[in-house]
C-alpha cells in the first residue's frame, strides 16, 4: 500500500448533513466498534489488496447501487495504485437462497436455487464478497429469521468452498432502516422491528464466522430528521441518490477508515506549514497579492454530495487551505483555471475550505465510468432474452450469444479508463487578489467528458409506401405522424392536454455490444387542429427498449428493462430531467415479454401486465411481490402497494377497463380472444395452475394485440361498448363486440375496422384520442417474430414507424376538452362524459390536485342523482385513496347491478377502514345480480375467516354460471385453512349443506383437505350409488385407511356396477400417483378379474398392475391370450404386465409375438415386452415391424417403442442387415426425430433398412432464395392444401386454422401474412430453428425406463400433463418422474423430405397464403369449419331423425370431419363415412356443427348449393333454402343437415350472419 494510504487522519470539515447528525449524539465510529464489541465481529480497518475481485450480493440495496456508483467509485478512490475488480450480482427481492435469480427454475428446490446463486458468484471469482441481503427477506418476520439466518451462513459456506483453495472475506451488511415517510406511505414501526431483528441476526452470524459486520439499520442517518429534511429513500426501503451517497460515507467509516481530504498550510515566506496532509506540494510562487503552486494529493476527493454540483452548499467541506501573510483585500482561488472559492485575506489565513470545482470533477468521471462499467456488465450477466440466448430456445438465436462475450473487452476498456481516473493528479493552484486573475481558456478548460459516444446526426429516413387500405363503411383512415417525428412505436398513451405520448424503441430487440441505449419517449401534438401531427418533442432518451408509456403524476411512467421508472420534467423545457426508479426486479428474459401496456383505472391504480417467460421479483415498502409468469399487476404509486390483478396469459399486450370497472384482456400469442378478468383469475399457460378460466371468445381466432373499447361519441351508436383490437399478424384492426352473460360476458365478432395486404402495417397499439377518434400505434415492420427470427436479420426495421387516425365520415368530431387548467366543477362533470379520453384524463387531472378537491368533489357529489355519477364520484375517493362510507353504501344499495359488482369491489380495497363490510358482504353474496355475487365472493377471499368461507358457498344456493363457479373456486381455495379447521371442530355444519361440501372439498388442494376428508369418511362412509365427491377425494387424499375402507366395499360388492368401477380406478390412482395402498393381502382382487362386467373386469386387471401382484401373473397373461375377450380388457391385461415385469411375463409374452398371432396382440406384447427387456424385444420386434402393411399402425408402434430408456441405440443396432418396407421405416425416421429426439444413428440405419435417404442436407442461403422465387412463381395454394391435409403428414392433427385443427403446435390462421416464406422453409424443415412460446417439447423420463415428450399442458400436485406427436394428452406421475428437460419442437425434422419438390413447393405457397384475404383467410369465426358426420344407418334408421338428433356430438358414432380453410367441406368426407359403415347399409349422412351466439335475435344461415334432405337448428326443421333465418336466444346451439347417400354435394358451406362456430 503507498505511503499516503497510511496516512489516515480525522476530517476536521465533515459534510454538513453528518454534522447535523452528530449534535444530536450520534457518532460513526464510536458506534460501530460498540456494536462489533456487543457482537463480537471482526472490528478494526478492512483493507483491500491489489489484484482483489469484489463481489456485491444481495437484493435491491446492493443491485440499485449499481445505478448510482457511490459506493465503489469511494473504494476506488482510495486505492489509486491498485486494482480492484468489482462486479455487482445484486437482484431485487433475493433472498440467501438465490430465489429472485433462477427464472424458470422457480419451482425447482432450494437447493437448485442456491447452486444456480453460487455459479454466479464463483463466475466473478471474488476475493472479498459484500452481502446485502435482509430487507426482503424481513417482511417474513419472525417466523422467517431461523431460516433466514441458516440460509444465510448455507450461502457463505457454500462460497467459501467454491472458492477454494482461496480464501474469500466478507463484509456484511444490514439491511438499512425503514425511513419514517409521511403517508400515505405506510408506518415503518413495526417493519423496523422485523428490521432489527434480520440485522441482529446477521451480527450474530458475523460474529460467529469473524466477518466484518456494518450495521446500516443503526448507522445510517436519519435524512426526514435534517435540517431541512432530505429524505434519503424514495418509498422508505430504496435508497435514492442522495441515500447512496451517505451509505458509502456510512460503509467507508465501517471499514475503518478515516476521511482523506487534505490540509495544507502556506507560510509567508512561501515554505509549506508543518502540519499539512494528504498532499505534495511544489513549485511554491507567491508575490504579496499573489500565490501560485501545484498540489498532488494522495486520493481523488470523495464523491461530491447529489444536489451538490458547485460545491457550494453550505456546510459542505472537501479540503482545506491556509495562506498566512496576504496583503489585505479580497481573494478567489482557481484550480486548473477554474473558480474555487474566493474570502478575505484574515479568513485565507485562517484556512478556507477548497470547493469542488476542478478538483471534484475527475471524481465525477470516475464514478461515471463506474456507472459505464456496471452497464457493461449488467448486459454481460444479466443480458436480455436469456430464454433465446442461453435457455431453451437458444438453439433459435445461437449465433446471438456469442455477442454476450464481446462485451468483456469493452468492460475491461472501462476498468481501464477506472484505472487510470482514480490515479492522482496534479492541480495547479492559483490565489490572486479579485479581479487579477485570469481564467484559463473555453478550450482549455476541463469538462466532464460524455461517454456515451453518441452522435446527434439527423439521419434521413425514407418514408414507408402508403398502404391500401380496406376500410369499414363510413370510416375514412389518415396518416397522423410518420418519421422523423418517430420511430418503432411499442405504446402510446394520452395525457390531458391531448399529447400523444409514444414509446419508441429502434434497438429492440436486442442491445448489440458498443451500442449506445438510446431509445426515447417521443411526445407528439397537433396543434392546429388537422388531424396530423405537427409536433414531436423527445421528452427522454437513453433508454433500453421501453415497452410501456402512461403520463401521469407530472411526467410520465415508463416500463424499461428490469424497471418502472418516472420521468419528469422539473424545468418546463419539454424533456425529463428526473429518473426515478418507481419499482426494479421485472424479469427480462424475453424483451417483447417485458413490462408493457400500462393502463390507468377508475380506481387510481396503474396497472401493467408482463407475459409468460417473466419472472418478476419486486420489494415495496408493504412486502415482497413475485409473479414467475405472464399476468397484470397494478401499482398505487403514492402508497406503492402492488398486487397481481390476473395471472397468466402468453403474451397480452391489451387491457381496457369498462365504464363498469370491468377488465378485458387480448393475447398477443395466443388464439383464445378476449378474455374477461376477474380478480385473482388464472388464465392459459399460468405455472401451477389447477384450473383457469377460458376466454370469452367463442372458436378460435388469431393472436390480438391490445385493446380499446369505443367510448366515443365521434363513433356511431351501434359501436358504443364494443371492443377494437390489432391482428397484427394479417394487417388488420378488428372489433368485437362485448355483451354480458350471467355474471361475465360473451363476444361476437364483427367486421374488421381495417385492413391491408401490406406487409408494413403491423397494427400494435389502440386509443381513442381528444377528438374521439381511433389511433393506431403501427410498428412498421415485415418482421414480426421475436425469438423466430434472427436478432440481426437484416429485414428487422429499425427506423420506421406511423401513426394512423380512423375517424367516421359525415359525424362530428369531439371538441377537444381543456383539462389541466378547468375548474374542479368542469372536471368533475367530465366525469360522466360519454368520451372516455374526457373522463379518464379529468380523473387524471383531479387525482394529481390531490386532497384539496375533496370540498368540491362533495359539493358536486350531493348534486348528482345518476348512478353512474355516483360511481365516478366513488373512484375519485379511490383514486385518492379516502374512504367516503356513505357514498359506498350508497351505491352497494344502487339499482343498477353493475354499479353494485363496481362498488363490491371498492369495498374490497377499503375492506380494513369500512365499518361493517362483513354484514355488506353478507347481503351482496345473495345479490340478485350475479356479478355482485361474483365481486362478494372476491372481495371474501381477502378477509380469512370461516366466516368468509360459509358466505362464499352460500353462493351455491343460487344460480351458478362458469365464471360464478371459477370464482368460487378460487375463494374457497382462498379461504381453505379457516373453513376447513372449522369443519374439523365441527364448527361449520354439514346438515343441509352438503352441496357446498362437496364443492369446496373437491376445489382444496387434496393434499391440504387430506385430515378432514378421513375423518368425514371414517364417520360418513360412501354411497352404495357412488355419489359426492368421496371416492375421488379418497383417491386425492385418503390415507392407507380410507383407500383399505373403499377397497372393502368394493371387493364385498357394496358398489354399483358404475360405482363399483369408479371405486376402483380411485384406488388404482391413489396407488400410482401417491403410492398409497390399502392394508391386507393384496391379491384378494383376484376375483374381480373374472367379473362378467368387462368394465369391472377392465379396472380391477390395472389395478392388479398397479400393485404388481406377481401372484397374478398367470390369470393376466391368460387374458392377454384369450382372443374372446374384450379389446378393452385385453389392453388392460397387457398394461397390467408392463406394470408387473419379472422374467414370467417376457417368456409369457414372447410367443405373442409370433406371426400366427394376430397383428393387434402381436403389437401389445410388443409394445410391453420392449418396456421390460430390450434385447430380448429388439430382435423379435424388427420381425413384426418387417410384417407391418399400415405406415399410421408403424407410426403408432415406433412412438411406443422408442418411449423406452435405450430404445434408440438397441434399435439402430438390431436394424444392422435388416430389410423394412419403406413407409415403415420412414415412419421410424419420423418419430426419431420427433420432439427434438437426436438421434442420427437410428435416423442412418431406418434409412439404410428401408432404402430412403437421409435428407439432412442443410440448404445454403442462396438455395432458400432460389426456392423462395419457385414458390412465388410456380407455387399452387389449393394443391397445397391437399398436401397439408394428408394424414401421414399430420398437419391436421397438430396445427390448428382459425381454431379447426391439433394444438400440438401454434394455430396457422394467419402464418401466411406474420411470417416471411424463408422463415416458413426453414421452420418445416429445421423445426428446432423456429419454436414459437408456449410449444417447446417437455422431455420426461421416469424411474421405470420410459421417455415421454409433448408441450406442457398442465399440472397438478400428482401428475403432470404433457401433449404428445399425436395429438393426445399423456398424465405422467410426479412420483415416477426422474428427470424433466426442455426440448425442441414437436415436429420432427425430415417430415416433408418424402414429398416431391413440387408438392413442397405447393405446401410452402399454401401456408404463406394463410390469413390473407380471399380464399385462404380462416380469422372469421362464422364459417363452419368442423362438421361430425353421422351415418344412417340399419341400426340409426329405427329410431329415426328424432333419435339421430337427440344424440351427443361426442356419442359414438359421429366422426369429425374438417373442412377446407375456405369453410367446404369436401365429398370425400362424406364418403368416408360412408364407407367406414358399409356393412350397415346407410342410405343417409348427417352433418352437425356447433355454434355460439353472443346474444338473443335473428340468425341468418347461408348454405352453399346442394341438396339437403333436411335441416334442422336446436333440433326444429329449417327451410331447404339457400338463406334461412332462425330467432335465437343467447348461447350455444346446433345445426344439422341431412345428405342422401345417392345425392352426395361436391362440397358443403355454412355460414351464419353472427355468432361463432365451436372449434375442438
Amino acid at each position: 500500500m503507498s505511503k499516503v494510504h497510511q496516512m489516515r487522519v480525522s476530517n476536521p470539515v465533515a459534510c454538513w448533513l453528518f454534522c447535523i447528525v452528530c449534535m444530536v449524539g450520534w457518532n460513526l465510529p464510536d458506534a460501530l466498534a460498540q456494536e462489533n464489541r456487543r457482537t463480537g465481529a471482526q472490528s478494526g480497518v478492512f483493507e483491500f489488496r491489489d489484484g482483489d475481485s469484489v463481489v456485491f450480493l444481495g437484493d435491491a440495496l446492493l443491485e440499485r447501487e449499481g445505478k448510482h456508483g457511490y459506493l465503489e467509485t469511494r473504494i476506488q478512490a482510495r486505492y489509486p495504485q491498485e486494482q480492484i475488480r468489482f462486479r455487482n450480482l445484486g437482484w431485487s427481492a433475493d433472498f440467501p437462497t438465490g430465489q429472485s435469480r433462477v427464472s424458470f427454475d422457480w419451482n425447482k428446490s432450494e437447493t437448485e436455487w442456491l447452486n444456480h446463486l453460487l455459479d454466479q458468484v464463483a463466475s466473478a471469482e471474488p476475493t472479498v464478497v459484500v452481502l446485502g441481503y435482509g430487507m426482503a427477506n424481513s417482511f417474513e418476520g419472525e417466523a422467517g429469521l431461523a431460516k433466514f439466518q441458516s440460509d444465510y451462513k448455507q450461502l457463505i459456506a457454500g462460497i467459501q468452498a467454491r472458492m477454494q483453495p482461496k480464501a474469500v472475506r466478507f463484509i456484511l451488511l444490514s439491511p438499512i432502516r425503514h425511513e419514517h415517510l409521511p403517508p400515505p406511505l405506510p408506518d415503518p414501526l413495526v417493519h423496523n422491528g422485523q428490521l432489527e431483528l434480520y440485522s441482529k441476526a446477521i451480527g450474530e452470524i458475523a460474529r460467529e464466522g469473524r466477518h466484518l459486520y456494518i450495521p446500516l439499520f443503526d448507522l445510517m442517518p436519519d435524512g426526514t430528521k435534517m435540517d431541512p429534511p432530505r429524505p434519503l429513500t424514495d418509498d422508505g426501503i430504496h435508497l435514492n441518490a442522495l441515500g447512496y451517497w451517505h451509505l458509502s460515507r456510512v460503509i467507508e467509516r465501517g471499514l475503518g477508515w478515516e476521511p482523506t481530504n487534505w490540509q495544507l498550510g502556506i507560510l509567508e515566506n512561501g515554505e509549506v506549514r508543518p502540519g499539512g496532509r494528504s498532499i505534495e506540494v511544489e513549485k511554491v510562487e507567491r508575490t504579496g497579492t499573489r500565490v501560485r503552486f501545484a498540489g498532488r494529493s494522495g486520493h481523488l476527493d470523495s464523491p461530491r454530495m447529489p444536489g451538490d454540483a458547485n460545491g457550494e452548499t453550505e456546510g459542505v467541506a472537501l479540503n482545506s487551505l491556509r495562506i498566512e501573510g496576504l496583503d489585505q483585500g479580497i481573494y478567489e482561488l482557481q484550480v486548473d483555471g477554474e473558480p474555487a472559492g474566493s474570502a478575505t485575506s484574515q479568513e485565507w489565513s485562517r484556512g478556507r475550505n477548497v470547493r469542488v470545482g476542478a478538483v471534484g470533477l475527475r471524481t465525477e468521471q470516475l464514478r461515471q465510468a463506474i456507472q459505464k462499467k456496471d452497464e457493461l456488465f449488467f448486459h454481460r450477466w444479466r443480458p436480455a432474452n436469456q430464454t433465446y440466448l442461453f435457455g431453451f430456445r437458444k438453439h433459435e438465436q445461437g449465433n446471438n450469444a456469442r455477442e454476450i462475450p464481446m462485451f468483456d473487452p469493452l468492460i475491461a476498456e472501462q476498468e481501464a479508463r477506472i484505472a487510470e481516473l482514480k490515479k492522482p493528479v496534479t492541480h495547479q493552484f492559483l490565489l490572486a487578489a479579485a479581479g487579477t486573475a485570469q481564467s484559463v481558456s473555453e478550450a482549455g478548460k476541463k469538462t466532464l467528458e460524455d461517454e456515451s459516444g453518441a452522435v446527434d446526426e439527423k439521419k434521413t429516413v425514407t418514408p414507408l409506401p402508403l398502404p391500401v387500405f380496406e376500410v369499414a363503411e363510413g370510416f375514412e383512415i389518415n396518416l397522423f405522424a410518420e418519421n422523423p417525428q418517430l420511430a418503432k412505436p411499442i405504446q402510446m398513451n394520452f395525457d390531458p392536454q391531448g399529447r400523444l405520448w409514444v414509446a419508441s424503441s429502434s434497438v429492440y430487440p436486442q442491445i448489440e455490444p458498443g451500442q449506445i441505449a438510446d431509445d426515447k419517449i417521443i411526445v407528439l401534438e397537433d396543434t392546429n387542429g388537422d388531424g396530423i401531427s405537427d409536433k414531436s418533442t423527445v421528452f427522454a432518451d437513453g433508454l433500453l427498449i421501453p415497452t410501456g408509456v402512461e403520463p401521469g403524476d407530472g411526467g410520465a411512467y415508463v416500463g424499461q428493462s428490469t424497471q418502472l421508472l418516472h420521468l419528469r420534467d422539473l424545468d418546463g423545457d419539454g424533456k425529463a430531467d428526473q429518473k426515478r426508479v418507481v419499482l426494479s426486479g421485472f424479469g427480462t428474459e424475453d424483451t417483447h415479454h417485458i413490462l408493457h401496456t400500462l393502463r390507468w383505472a377508475p380506481d387510481g391504480q396503474l396497472y401493467m401486465n408482463q407475459s409468460i417467460y417473466i419472472h418478476s421479483h419486486l420489494e415495496t415498502p408493504h412486502g415482497v411481490v413475485r409473479l414467475n409468469s405472464g399476468g397484470v399487476l397494478h401499482l398505487r404509486p403514492e402508497t406503492m402497494e402492488v398486487g397481481v390483478f390476473l395471472r397468466g396469459f402468453v403474451n397480452a399486450w391489451g387491457h381496457d377497463i369498462d365504464p363498469f370497472g370491468q377488465s378485458f384482456v387480448t393475447d398477443g400469442a395466443y388464439f383464445a380472444g378476449l378474455n374477461y378478468g376477474v380478480p385473482g383469475a388464472m388464465y392459459v399457460t399460468y405455472a401451477g395452475a389447477r384450473r383457469i378460466l377460458d376466454s370469452i371468445s367463442g372458436g378460435g381466432y388469431p393472436k390480438f394485440c391490445s385493446l380499446e373499447l369505443i367510448q366515443s361519441r365521434h363513433f356511431p351508436d351501434d359501436w358504443q361498448g364494443d371492443a377494437v383490437t390489432c391482428d397484427f399478424r394479417a394487417h388488420r384492426v378488428v372489433r368485437f363486440s362485448i355483451s354480458e352473460q350471467g355474471s361475465g360476458f360473451v363476444t361476437r365478432e364483427m367486421p374488421d375496422l381495417v385492413r391491408t395486404t401490406d406487409v408494413t402495417f403491423r397494427p400494435i397499439d389502440v386509443k381513442l384520442g381528444p377528438d374521439g377518434a381511433l389511433y393506431i400505434a403501427d410498428w412498421s415492420n415485415p418482421i414480426i417474430q421475436h425469438g423466430e427470427v434472427d436478432f440481426r436479420d437484416p429485414r428487422r426495421d429499425h427506423v420506421h414507424g406511423r401513426i394512423w387516425r380512423v375517424t367516421a365520415k359525415d359525424r362530428p368530431l369531439v371538441p377537444k376538452p381543456a383539462l389541466v387548467r378547468a375548474e374542479n366543477t368542469d372536471l368533475f362533470n367530465q366525469l360522466v362524459s360519454p368520451n372516455v379520453f374526457n373522463q379518464r384524463q379529468a380523473r387524471r387531472v383531479l387525482t394529481e390536485r390531490g386532497l384539496e378537491i375533496l370540498p368540491e368533489l362533495a359539493a358536486w357529489t350531493k348534486a348528482q342523482t345518476a348512478e353512474t355519477a355516483l360511481l365516478q364520484a366513488l373512484w375519485m375517493h379511490q383514486s385518492l385513496d379516502i374512504v367516503d362510507a356513505d357514498l359506498l353504501k350508497r351505491l352497494l344499495e344502487a339499482r343498477d347491478g353493475r354499479v353494485r359488482a363496481a362498488a363490491v369491489r371498492v369495498m374490497k380495497f377499503w375492506r380494513t377502514r369500512f365499518p361493517d363490510s362483513q354484514s355488506y358482504l353478507e347481503k351482496a353474496i345473495v345479490d340478485e345480480h350475479p356479478r355482485v355475487r361474483l365481486e362478494a365472493m372476491r372481495a371474501l377471499s381477502e378477509i380469512k375467516t370461516a366466516r368468509s368461507a360459509e358466505l362464499a358457498l352460500s353462493v351455491l344456493e343460487k344460480p351458478m354460471d362458469r365464471f360464478l363457479e371459477y370464482g368460487l373456486w378460487l375463494t374457497i381455495n382462498d379461504l381453505a385453512e379457516p373453513w376447513l379447521d372449522a369443519i374439523d371442530r365441527g364448527a361449520w355444519k354439514i346438515e343441509g349443506r352438503e352441496r357446498q361440501l362437496e364443492f369446496g372439498l373437491q376445489a382444496v388442494e387434496p393434499a391440504v383437505a387430506g385430515p378432514v376428508i378421513r375423518k368425514l369418511i371414517e364417520s360418513r362412509g360412501i354411497p352404495r350409488d357412488g355419489s359426492g365427491p368421496w371416492i375421488e377425494l379418497v383417491s386425492k387424499a385418503g390415507s392407507g385407511k380410507e383407500v383399505g375402507q373403499l377397497y372393502a366395499q368394493a371387493l364385498n360388492r357394496e358398489f354399483e356396477p358404475a360405482a363399483l368401477v369408479k371405486a376402483l380406478e380411485a384406488i388404482e390412482s391413489a396407488a400410482r400417483l401417491r403410492k398409497v395402498k390399502p392394508p391386507g393381502d393384496l391379491s384378494s382382487v383376484a376375483p374381480l378379474l373374472s367379473e362378467s362386467d368387462d368394465s369391472v373386469r377392465s379396472a380391477a386387471v390395472r389395478l392388479a398392475g398397479a400393485w404388481r401382484i406377481r401372484s397374478l401373473t398367470p390369470q393376466i397373461l391368460a387374458l392377454s391370450r384369450d382372443t374372446s375377450v374384450s379389446d378393452s380388457v385385453r389392453k388392460s391385461a397387457f398394461a397390467a404386465l408392463a406394470d408387473i415385469g419379472g422374467g414370467e411375463v417376457i417368456e409369457g409374452l414372447t410367443p405373442l409375438l409370433g406371426a400366427e398371432n394376430p397383428e393387434a396382440v402381436r403389437l401389445q406384447a410388443a409394445k410391453v415386452l420392449a418396456s421390460l427387456d430390450l434385447s430380448k424385444a429388439v430382435p423379435v420386434v424388427v420381425g413384426l415391424i418387417a410384417d407391418l402393411k399400415s405406415d399410421a399402425v408403424a407410426l403408432e408402434l415406433w412412438r411406443s417403442l422408442l418411449s423406452n430408456k435405450g430404445a434408440v441405440a438397441a434399435f439402430a443396432d438390431g436394424l444392422s442387415g435388416r430389410q423394412l418396407p419403406p413407409g415403415i421405416a420412414q415412419a421410424g425416421m419420423r418419430v426419431a426425430r420427433e420432439g427434438g429426439r437426436n438421434a442420427p444413428e437410428l435416423v442412418l440405419a431406418l434409412a439404410r433398412s428401408g432404402n430412403l435417404e437421409d435428407a439432412a442436407h442443410q440448404l445454403s442461403p442462396d438455395e432458400i432464395k432460389a426456392m423462395i422465387t419457385r414458390i412465388q412463381a410456380n407455387g399452387h395454394p389449393a394443391r397445397g392444401e391437399q398436401v397439408y391435409r394428408r394424414p401421414e403428414l399430420a398437419c391436421v392433427t397438430c396445427h390448428a386454422i382459425g381454431g379447426v385443427g391439433g394444438k400440438v403446435g401454434p394455430d396457422m390462421t394467419s402464418i401466411g401474412t406474420s411470417a416471411q416464406i424463408d422463415y416458413l422453409i426453414e421452420s418445416l424443415l429445421y423445426p428446432n430453428r423456429k419454436v414459437k412460446e408456449g410449444y417447446h417439447s417437455l422431455v420426461v423420463e421416469t424411474s421405470d425406463g420410459q421417455e415421454f415428450s409433448g408441450v406442457p399442458v398442465r399440472e397438478t400436485d400428482t401428475e403432470v400433463i404433457i401433449r404428445n406427436a399425436a395429438n393426445q394428452e399423456v398424465a405422467i406421475a410426479k412420483n415416477n418422474i426422474d428427470l424433466q428437460t426442455i426440448g425442441g419442437s414437436i415436429m420432427p425434422s425430415g417430415l416433408i423430405d418424402g414429398l416431391a419438390v413440387a408438392e413442397q413447393i405447393d405446401l410452402f405457397r399454401f401456408l404463406s397464403e394463410l390469413g390473407k384475404p380471399g380464399a385462404y383467410d380462416a380469422s372469421k369465426g362464422n364459417v363452419a369449419r368442423l362438421w361430425r358426420l353421422f351415418p344412417f344407418t340399419i341400426d340409426a334408421a329405427q329410431f329415426g331423425d328424432e333419435g339421430v338428433l337427440k344424440l351427443g356430438l361426442q356419442d359414438r358414432g359421429w366422426n369429425a370431419a374438417l373442412t377446407r380453410v375456405d369453410g367446404n367441406l369436401e365429398r370425400t368426407a362424406f364418403e368416408a363415412t360412408l364407407k367406414a359403415r358399409a356393412d350397415r347399409a346407410p342410405s343417409a349422412v348427417y352433418a352437425a356443427a356447433e355454434f355460439e351466439t353472443a346474444d338473443a335475435g335473428t340468425v341468418r344461415f347461408t348454405f352453399s348449393e346442394s341438396e339437403r334432405l333436411a335441416t334442422w337448428v336446436d333440433g326444429k326443421p329449417v327451410p331447404l333454402t339457400a338463406e334461412a333465418s332462425v330467432e335465437l336466444p343467447a348461447g350455444r346451439h346446433r345445426v344439422v343437415a341431412k345428405f342422401s347417400n345417392e345425392r352426395l354435394p361436391e362440397s358443403f358451406r355454412l355460414e351464419i350472419s353472427n355468432g361463432s362456430f365451436v372449434t375442438q
